[in-house]
């Protein structure tokens, strides 16, 4: 993002889904002024399609993610809630202390494969908010069909 200056905000998540019948999905946004779109589409399918490895990054990443496990605490109500949540998801127990002892040995050629196989160079949807006077729909097209939504069809009045 700030490398080539092309967004005021970017965000990835890799989703898990709260029902062991519901599929895990990838999510990115990137907030852009409407004259850059076409430049940060293709900077964020990089992102999906190529691992920008960086070792200081993922142990940075590793050890923010083992602090946060060490210091989260469920209790009172959240207790019952957190085993329904993980009942739904077809397990029985914590998951959280598999993924904590999962950290240590993660390493960059996992991630870099896991990307590979879950997101990298798979069909992507992209979903575009702006003014159409804005943003040069026709240019759009060169990544798959494009589809213009009414007020009417995105808030329901």
């Amino acid at each position: 993002r700030e490398s080539k200056a092309l967004a005021y905000s970017t965000y990835a998540v890799y989703v898990t889904p709260g029902n062991k019948d519901e599929k895990y999905y990838m999510l990115g946004y990137v907030g852009t002024q409407a004259d850059k779109i076409n430049e940060a589409i293709p900077s964020m399918n990089e992102l999906w399609n190529s691992f920008p490895a960086s070792a200081q990054n993922l142990e940075t990443a590793k050890a923010g993610m083992k602090k946060s496990y060490q210091t989260e605490r469920i209790t009172q109500d959240a207790i019952a809630f957190a085993y329904l949540n993980a009942l739904e998801k077809g397990i029985n127990y914590d998951e959280r202390q598999e993924t904590f002892k999962a950290l240590d040995k993660l390493t960059l050629e996992d991630l870099k494969q896991f990307q590979d196989k879950n997101f990298a160079n798979k069909p992507l949807s992209y979903c575009i908010v702006g003014s159409d006077t804005k943003i040069k729909v026709p240019e759009l097209s060169t990544y798959g069909e494009v589809k213009t939504l009414s007020l009417e069809e995105v808030f329901g009045y």
